[in-house]
């Protein structure tokens, strides 16, 4: 079916719009199976994990590398030798956007203040300036306005507000007052961003009776390149708009992968965080739509200066502005038998292409049956098809086997996963009962001969499990507990981190009595995870703020252990009965073993779809066990897994 509007077929148009979403489509693709292998190279050559926010912009930055290259072999392949200025200010463009992806380090890509805003507004307000201009050139000294002139008048003053608007934030301030007034919902704020994209629609449906009338190749051209910057505008505001409306789907959708044994694909780990993932695809695309818009109004203002202001330019017109310099430009690959920059370049620049998209083939890959860089092997035991979900402390006794803390999510539909406590022992995980569901929150658990004691933070209170699996209350609020994190045992003596108090206390299980500590030292700021070292006879303590970790005996002051190499955000810790420690560190992704003195021996690094490392225990075997869990809430969704680490099989 061809649709017809004043004679012209609008199905170029329909082949331009299907060819620009494959074109999306095929550069995400490509970036998705490239930039893990790129990472995993970045990672060896530094010595350490990068964060998440980087692996995003390496995605984001690689994405639009893909799209210029597809675009630059589309246009010598189609001989579109006008648009070659479209795709040099697209190269200039990229410039800016790779300063803001690899040195604006403080700000998150998502976040107000980051540095994406300027050359944002920048290229909006360049697109408002060229456009007001261009309305000059119709100003005869007849009857103002001008219909021509008034609509560029019009789309001036629309760009020009849209680049005060990113430094000034004037929709967000505008939603923020309309929600407290009329106490609407927080989606207020992206609805005014729809609005913006209803108004340009508009435009565009207003402009185009304008440019029927005439359409030369220049019209045609410039028409498009508007359109495809407002198309890459909508899809920017939908990606902010539904991102909370579509992060349930992405969440099964991982759990669903997950089950079905594609838990390893580096392919999809950059969706990881969904709502971030979204929101940084919503900068980048507001970005370049700004930018198509300048280019597009200073390409047409240029060809108009170029030529009388009594008729516009016609193709060869157009092919001669830019002649010179394309003539410089595509020297390198003139072939014999060639007349035309397309069949010069076109050759080199397919091989160019060829080869990207071939490159993931190439590239070091990683042992996808493994969570762990560097050839290690692990395996998963348990995941969420046994009712794991945030999973977090880990603890072991030869009579208990290895024991795990769950601390599921209650929002989290569709799946059967809640609090508990678990049990793996003899290759089975066991849930223990909690018959009057008393258990909320667990976050830690530790073997208390001859049961087991599990923390509940949300509500403050320590759970007891008895030899016989019976469920009791051990202490809560009423003994001065805030919100009790890690817990280990040593000579009956129950040691308790409170997070919410930032102490130490010690309790005396027969008596239940219990003794607060409030270490003082400037590292000290959100203890999370105990162990006891029979060698050094003292307490060893993580921070996962600070990255430190500290030793500590009764009554005594804190000290940090001398020799631990530095940590980002240390989560548990487990000593062996040689004095080996294990730390869990989520900050880097790793799990990092230490000798007695402190000296660190081996490093596990975790692949980044599984970083989230919490729990850590080894049974009598000398089998590691650890948990990665899910950054929980909305931030991810991957479902816990506990691994088997077998580092004598090494």
């Amino acid at each position: 079916m061809n649709i017809v509007i004043k004679g012209k077929s609008l199905l170029p148009a329909l082949k331009a719009f299907l060819v620009f979403f494959a074109a999306l489509a095929v550069s995400g693709v490509w970036a998705a199976h490239f930039i893990p292998s790129f990472i995993y190279l970045t990672e060896q050559n530094l010595g350490r994990s990068l964060p998440y926010e980087m692996h995003m912009r390496f995605y984001m930055g690689g994405m639009v590398l893909a799209l210029l290259a597809g675009y630059l072999f589309f246009i010598l392949v189609k001989k579109m030798h006008a648009r070659r200025f479209i795709f040099i200010f697209l190269c200039a463009a990229f410039l800016p956007l790779l300063a803001v992806l690899f040195f604006d380090a403080r700000h998150s890509l998502i976040e107000e203040m980051s540095w994406i805003r300027y050359p944002s507004a920048l290229f909006l307000l360049l697109a408002g300036g060229a456009l007001f201009f261009i309305s000059r050139r119709y100003n005869k000294g007849e009857t103002w306005p001008q219909r021509n002139e008034l609509v560029y008048l019009l789309l001036s003053a629309a760009f020009v507000f849209a680049g005060f608007d990113e430094i000034g934030e004037f929709h967000e301030k505008i939603g923020y007052v309309l929600e407290k007034l009329f106490s609407l919902a927080h989606l207020t704020t992206d609805l005014i961003t729809v609005g913006y994209f209803a108004g340009g629609v508009v435009a565009l449906v207003w402009m185009t009776p304008v440019f029927l009338g005439e359409m030369s190749d220049e019209k045609k051209s410039f028409m498009q390149i508007c359109f495809f910057g407002l198309l890459l505008f909508g899809l920017a505001t939908l990606f902010d708009t539904l991102d909370t409306v579509v992060l349930d789907g992405l969440r099964k959708a991982a759990a669903s992968l997950a089950s079905r044994g594609y838990s390893f694909s580096d392919a999809w780990y950059i969706i990881y965080e969904p709502k971030r993932f979204l929101n940084g695809l919503e900068e980048i695309g507001e970005y370049y739509a700004a930018v198509l818009f300048a280019g597009a109004g200073c390409w047409r203002l240029l060809v108009i200066n170029h030529t009388e202001p009594s008729h516009l330019p016609n193709a060869s017109e157009t092919d001669n502005f830019f002649g010179v310099a394309i003539k410089q430009l595509d020297a390198p690959f003139r072939l014999k038998n060639c007349s035309s920059l397309a069949c010069r370049a076109v050759i080199p620049v397919g091989i160019f292409i060829g080869a990207l998209l071939l490159s993931p083939f190439f590239l070091p890959r990683k042992d996808r049956f493994s969570p762990l860089e560097g050839g290690t092997k692990a395996i998963a035991v348990a995941s969420i098809q046994d009712g794991l979900f945030h999973s977090d402390d880990l603890a072991y006794a030869p009579e208990w086997g290895i024991v795990l803390a769950n601390e599921s999510e209650p929002k989290r539909r569709g799946v059967s996963t809640g609090p508990g406590v678990f049990v793996y022992n003899d290759d089975v995980l066991a849930r223990l009962p909690d018959v009057r569901r008393q258990l909320r929150d667990v976050d830690s658990v530790a073997i208390c001969f001859p049961g087991i004691c599990a923390s509940d933070a949300t509500d403050g209170k320590i759970f007891y499990y008895d030899a016989e699996q019976d469920l009791g209350l051990l202490a809560d609020r009423t003994q001065g507990l805030s919100n009790p994190e890690g817990l280990a045992w040593h000579e009956g003596v129950l040691a308790i981190l409170d997070e919410g108090k930032k102490t130490i206390s010690r309790f005396d299980v027969p008596m239940r009595q219990l003794t607060e500590f409030r270490p003082l030292h400037r590292l000290w700021q959100a203890p999370e995870g105990i162990a006891y070292h029979p060698q050094l006879k003292a307490w060893l303590i993580s921070d996962d703020v600070t990255g430190a970790i500290f030793t500590y005996r009764w009554g005594e002051s804190v000290e940090i252990w001398q020799n631990a190499m530095p940590l980002k955000a240390p989560e548990d810790i487990y000593v062996s009965a040689e004095g080996e420690v294990y730390v869990t560190d989520n900050g880097r992704g790793e799990l990092v073993i230490f000798n007695a003195e402190g000296t660190a021996q081996r490093t596990l690094r975790f692949r980044p779809l599984f970083r989230d490392v919490q729990g850590v225990a080894v049974d009598a075997e000398g089998d590691v066990f650890v948990v990665s869990a899910d950054s929980y809430g909305s931030a991810s969704f991957m479902p816990s897994y506990l691994w088997k680490i077998s580092l004598n099989a090494d």
